[in-house]
């Protein structure tokens, strides 16, 4: 996370509710989205950068 501040954005575990605001936004970098069910992540696939990583286990985040 240290080298995005250093660029001056911030690097962002979300959930799929607020990723539309997030990924407008050219401060925020998304790198992870999480949520408990897949079917909410695919929801969002085409507001997440293609390298961004997807979990339904928050324990991979930690």
């Amino acid at each position: 996370m240290s080298e995005n501040l250093e660029l001056g954005k911030l690097a962002w575990a979300i959930g799929p509710n607020i990723v539309g605001s997030l990924s407008a936004d050219p401060r925020c970098e998304i790198r992870y989205v999480c949520d408990l069910l897949d079917s909410n992540i695919q929801r969002v696939e085409n507001l997440i950068p293609i390298d961004c990583r997807r979990t339904v286990n928050a324990n991979e985040l930690i």
